[in-house]
This record gives C-alpha cells, sequence and structure tokens, in this order.
C-alpha cells in the first residue's frame, strides 16, 4: 500500500487514501477517502485492521479501516497536537509501534517520540529526539 494525499483538486478539504496492489505492482486500486487529513502514516495490527494518523492541526487525526482499506473510519482527533507537519509511525518486530511527529501547536521543533506497547490504542510519554533550533518536519523511521 502506498499513502497518498490531494491537495490539488480544490475540494475544499484535504483528503488522503490509499493505492494497493496484489500482483507486484501490475495493477492498482484505490482505497477509500479519509477526508480531513493528510500525508498518512499507517501500521497493520497484528488482527489485519490498518491505523492510519493523518497530518491535521491542532491534532494528529486517526481513521481506522477493518476491510483491508477498502472503507475507513471517519477521522477523529488524537491526544497528539501538530502543527500542520508530517508525521511518521512505524510497527516493529515485536508489535511495538513509535510515532515521530512535533507534538507542539505552532513549531516544528522540538521533534518528538512516543512508543505504543499496544499496536497504537495507548502511548507513552513523547520523549524530545531534536531540541536545537531548526525545523523539523518529515521524519522518516527505517
Amino acid at each position: 500500500m502506498v499513502p497518498l494525499s490531494d491537495e490539488r483538486n480544490g475540494h475544499g478539504v484535504d483528503w488522503s487514501f490509499f493505492l494497493a496492489t496484489k500482483d507486484n505492482g501490475a495493477t492498482w486500486m484505490q482505497s477509500g477517502i479519509m477526508k480531513g487529513g493528510e500525508q498518512p502514516a499507517f501500521i497493520e495490527r497484528g488482527d489485519g485492521s490498518l491505523l492510519a494518523y493523518l497530518r491535521s492541526r491542532p491534532n494528529i487525526l486517526a481513521s481506522e479501516s477493518h476491510d483491508r482499506g477498502k472503507t475507513w473510519s471517519e477521522p477523529a482527533p488524537t491526544q497528539w497536537k501538530n502543527p500542520d507537519a508530517a508525521i511518521a509511525m512505524r510497527r516493529l518486530q515485536n508489535g511495538h509501534v513509535i510515532l515521530v511527529f512535533n507534538n507542539q501547536d505552532n513549531a516544528r521543533t522540538p521533534l518528538h517520540i512516543a512508543l505504543s506497547l499496544d499496536e497504537a490504542r495507548t502511548w507513552g510519554k513523547p520523549m524530545e529526539l531534536e531540541t536545537n533550533p531548526g525545523e523539523y518536519s518529515y521524519a522518516s523511521i527505517l
């Protein structure tokens, strides 16, 4: 699955979706649309459901799919602040999830990381990864 956003067609609201392939890229299908956020980061949970976090101000939004991305729940605000900056999320081999983001109202400093031990259902207190002056955005987790 490839996460995408459409900000160019003047829909009046940002919307995000995924392209998915079952044949190594020979054909692609579009998932359901999530309205109200952009630039999704997503994980697959152990039960096969998908969780997407979306860039939005003033809070990161969350949306879930229980049908492999065909449909998504209405995006709802999470506990995490967001200054309209990109986010990154990854499920680790042990099932834990990490989230890298700017937990701020308006600034892209500091850059934070949070850990979930239950597949992003609850989160521990975020730690500051970078606090030096500057803008930290568009993080990637590898």
